[in-house]
């Protein structure tokens, strides 16, 4: 008659321990959930994106309705950039479930992947007598440094851009000669400046593959991305036109020391390089879609450039990435490429 209670205890303390282990359960977080990120290593410049994924045990994207924490600090969302060059932690939790942690590394670019060019858009016109300084000025830049994409836009002449106007009033021109470096800045004329510019780590390389058909030009641009970002992006695509005979005002032909020294005033045979006369996108850029914008992916576009009444034999196309809007470190041209019409340049 004693075994009734002795079977009571025995199932009351089970029922305890049951109930303690559940309780215990729910209050600690599980390493049940996995937590997947696009690369170990990420750039530390900013814009290079880490890119977080949280599923749970069944393999169900949770992403959405998780907290992600980087080093222990919540993170607003699922993308993490940064300017620190670290080994850092990456969790989730989502109710009462966490993940193991995962490691990842910033590092700070110590070369450059593709050769970094550099776009030098020179605002002139036949009419303005400072320029042909100005443009032996870039010249000789473009000498030395044989990255400098170098556009002349021309205003108030028979060379003049459709555009010029638009360009000039995003730019904040507002005299001639200017130039305007890497869709960012007015130049200060100082060559510094431009090996500055030169030694910035490019965000993508370019390729061109160019072939005339009568009149017509047909153009493919490949970009080719070292970053994962989803900051907008526009593409540049611009036809230059070299050797065009123009005459020139020239106010140094009274100067003596002036390499324009007594060449006339107008001179009557000088020629114009490097002329942008049309532009296959929109001159300020046509969007790059987001998705494409991914490490090691490569984008690719086709165009058509009506050619008629240009010298094929001296033209010339020019590509470039931008940022579609210049704001904090996020600035101006990522990457340029250029080619001779006809002619292919591949990634370099």
């Amino acid at each position: 008659m004693y075994f009734k209670p002795v079977k009571q205890l025995l199932f009351a303390g089970f029922f305890f321990l049951l109930i303690s282990c559940t309780k215990k359960r729910q209050a600690d977080p599980v390493d049940v959930l996995q937590v997947t990120v696009n690369s170990s290593r990420i750039y530390a410049d900013g814009i290079d994106e880490l890119r977080i994924r949280v599923t749970d045990i069944d393999s169900n994207d949770i992403t959405a309705s998780s907290t992600v924490y980087i080093d222990g600090t919540p993170l607003n969302g699922y993308i993490f950039t940064t300017n620190t060059a670290k080994e850092y932690t990456v969790k989730a939790v989502s109710g009462g479930a966490g993940s193991a942690p995962v490691y990842f590394r910033a590092v700070v670019a110590s070369s450059n992947r593709f050769s970094k060019k550099i776009v030098v858009e020179e605002f002139a016109g036949t009419w303005c007598g400072y320029c042909p300084a100005t443009t032996r000025k870039v010249d000789s830049l473009h000498n030395a440094f044989q990255n400098i994409i170098p556009v002349q836009v021309h205003n108030g002449d028979p060379l003049q851009y459709m555009y010029e106007p638009q360009m000039r009033n995003r730019f904040g021109i507002s005299s001639f000669p200017a130039v305007y470096l890497e869709r960012s800045l007015v130049w200060d004329g100082m060559p510094s400046s431009i090996q500055t510019a030169l030694h910035k780590i490019a965000k993508c390389g370019l390729a061109l593959f160019s072939a005339i058909n009568g009149n017509q030009i047909s153009l493919e641009v490949r970009v080719k991305f070292d970053i994962t970002t989803s900051v907008p992006l526009r593409l540049v695509v611009v036809l230059l036109e070299d050797s065009v005979v123009s005459p020139q005002v020239n106010l140094y032909n009274n100067t003596p020391g002036s390499p324009f020294f007594n060449a006339g005033n107008p001179i009557p045979d000088y020629t114009h390089n490097n002329v942008l006369r049309k532009s296959a996108t929109d001159i300020f850029g046509d969007a790059i879609p987001v998705e494409a914008a991914v490490k090691d992916s490569v984008y690719s576009r086709s165009f058509g450039v009506d050619a008629s009444g240009l010298n094929l034999a001296t033209l010339k196309l020019a590509a470039y990435v931008i940022f579609a809007e210049n704001t904090g470190s996020r600035f101006g041209v990522l990457n340029a490429q250029l080619v001779h019409a006809g002619l292919h340049q591949d990634f370099d």
